[in-house]
């Protein structure tokens, strides 16, 4: 009888065990928030957020996302910057599989620059003005439907994706330094600088001049007939048409 009792209690401890691991790694109901933020015009995304902007509004931050995520989430403003990251914690037991995915989305009136780090994506509807600027540390994904801006810079260090997808620049930047790749053929451009440090590749255009400098087995491959000065030490390969 004692052995009895003695494996039922064992028995019920692990069954109490087995329910409070499930219960702190459920991420609890799926909930919503707004976040009352102040004026900014760049944007700097820390993590593995899915988020939209959309240019043309007031200032203004939407998530959603299990409770655990949304409690975790920071968004704050500094110096014109809206900056979105996990808040610190620290201590043990406390891993990113707790906070779940977590989307986003943001209205700005007019937005001059994007920095990603981490697995993340951020896709922006417009983007118009003097410049943008495009910046990826990290494997996540940069996306612009359509720009029209005096100066575009787009750069990666690591493995993400940058895409532009319609619109004109006078000048354009872009570069890579790891195994990325950077889509900017549909954005009509004069003057063009681009730079590859390892495997990543990239297609653009560009109608007047362009310099191309690949340090690696990347590929270059520029449409728009752009008259192109071309510095190569590896495998890659520039393509000017």
């Amino acid at each position: 009888m004692r052995n009895a009792i003695a494996l039922g209690v064992a028995a019920a401890a692990l069954a109490a065990a087995g329910c409070s691991v499930a219960r702190s790694e459920d991420g609890g109901p799926r909930v919503e928030r707004d976040y009352q933020v102040g004026a900014f015009d760049r944007i700097e995304l820390a993590g593995a957020y899915d988020t939209t902007v959309r240019t043309g509004s007031a200032p203004s931050v939407h998530a959603q996302g299990n409770q655990k995520a949304i409690d975790d989430l920071e968004v704050t403003v500094k110096d014109g910057v809206l900056v979105i990251q996990h808040k610190k914690r620290m201590g043990f037991g406390w891993s990113s599989h707790h906070r779940g995915k977590v989307t986003l989305t943001v209205t700005v009136p007019s937005l001059r620059g994007a920095e990603l780090a981490g697995s993340g994506d951020i896709n922006i509807d417009k983007v118009a003005g003097d410049s943008f600027e495009g910046a990826i540390a990290g494997s996540g994904n940069l996306k612009v439907d359509h720009l029209e801006v005096g100066k575009l810079k787009l750069e990666i260090a690591g493995s993400g994706n940058a895409t532009a997808g319609s619109g004109r620049a006078r000048t354009a930047e872009y570069g890579i330094a790891g195994s990325g790749g950077i889509d900017a053929k549909g954005i009509a451009v004069e003057t063009a600088s681009v730079s590859i440090a390892g495997s990543g590749d990239i297609s653009a255009h560009a109608s007047n001049t362009a310099a191309v400098s690949i340090m690696g087995s990347g590929d270059v491959e520029l449409t728009g007939g752009a008259k192109c000065s071309v510095s190569k030490a590896g495998s890659g390969q520039a393509r000017c048409s």
